[in-house]
């Protein structure tokens, strides 16, 4: 799976409902800046021909300047609800495999709910055994591919020979098994 894809959503509705919500409180503090915007420069025009009184004046200044604040209340609170609601997909963090899925439909989560185990195959180390005949092509620091059965792409790395000994159940050895370290890029 590639990164950024949907795992798994949320119950959607509540959180459109409130963006939805969100956009009509900013919709109606948008129309009272506006009446309060042309109310203000009303006032001004009458305000600099002595038409109209200091404290009739400061009021409207007041009213604009609160429809002002209203109406950037309204917009981070739309953007808050517009981000809650893309919290609401469970995204890939990270390109990979997914491993196990903890979570099914309905299930009941919290924030600390571990969902999927994705593995991470940037670096992977593969350990086999290899037969004697064949150490003897391999050398420390070679690069090798080696293909998996599910037909992905191939992982190239370098080989990190290392010898385990073998013990019997009395703890004597029992020789060497040689085994072959492959770590990708």
């Amino acid at each position: 799976m590639e990164q950024g894809l949907s795992l798994a959503h949320i119950r959607r509705e509540d959180l459109q409902n409130q963006v939805a919500q969100a956009q009509a409180q900013l919709d109606q503090a948008t129309a009272q800046h506006t009446k309060a915007d042309q109310d203000f420069q009303r006032a001004r025009a009458l305000y600099s021909t002595q038409s109209l009184t200091k404290p009739d004046y400061d009021q409207s200044q007041a009213a604009f300047y609160a429809t002002q604040a209203a109406m950037d209340n309204a917009k981070a609170a739309l953007l808050q609800s517009q981000l809650t609601l893309g919290d609401a997909d469970l995204k890939a963090p990270f390109s990979g495999y997914i491993l196990s899925r903890s979570i099914d439909v309905g299930s009941l989560v919290s924030p600390s709910t571990s969902a999927f185990t994705i593995a991470d195959i940037g670096r992977v180390k593969v350990t086999f055994g290899a037969p004697d005949y064949v150490l003897s092509r391999v050398h420390l620091g070679q690069e090798l591919m080696i293909q998996t059965e599910n037909d992905a792409a191939p992982l190239k790395g370098r080989v990190r020979p290392s010898f385990e000994t073998r013990h019997d159940r009395f703890g004597r050895s029992r020789g060497s098994s040689s085994f072959v370290h492959l770590h990708s890029a």
